[in-house]
């Protein structure tokens, strides 16, 4: 039930994601429950997003870049800090959990970013459960000439 509660809050956090600022705004949505989370940051020559992934270690972090969004999974392994999926753990070694709100499993997170980047600029940095990927904004080709047919009328 978690993970499908789980799903539609994703496609939620994704569908608002996708609307303007002003009606997110205007509409007074609550996004209290949209892990990880983020800010992203704008700067003359780059893009910033800075998620919180407590817990994690780099190599259980996937990062994709587009020149329109960048995709963050975190996902604990097996055996790690995090546990794994976290079914095994309700009840260990003769313990059994009363109330369990750590993240477990897998957290993904899709954000469209506001003007076109490079994609191979990516780079990425992984400190005390703070991740910061930083992306160059992508330099428009000014020698890209479009050409248009004119039509007889």
């Amino acid at each position: 039930m978690r993970a499908l509660q789980s799903d539609i809050n994703r496609a939620f956090e994704n569908f608002w994601q996708g609307l303007p600022r002003r009606f997110k705004a205007d509409w007074k949505v609550s996004f209290d429950n949209i892990d990880p989370r983020i800010d992203v940051i704008e700067s003359d020559n780059a893009i910033e997003v800075i998620a919180d992934l407590p817990g994690f270690v780099e190599d259980e972090i996937e990062i994709g870049v587009a020149p329109d969004s960048l995709t963050i999974i975190a996902e604990h392994k097996p055996g790690g800090e995090g546990g794994g999926s976290g079914e095994e753990e309700v009840s260990d070694k003769g313990r059994r959990y009363l109330i369990t709100e750590r993240t477990r499993g897998a957290l993904r997170r899709v954000i469209a970013l506001p003007v076109p980047c490079d994609d191979d600029s990516a780079e990425a940095k992984l400190k005390n459960g703070i991740l910061t990927v930083t992306v160059a904004k992508a330099v428009p080709d000014a020698t890209a000439v479009k050409r248009i047919v004119v039509a007889k009328a």
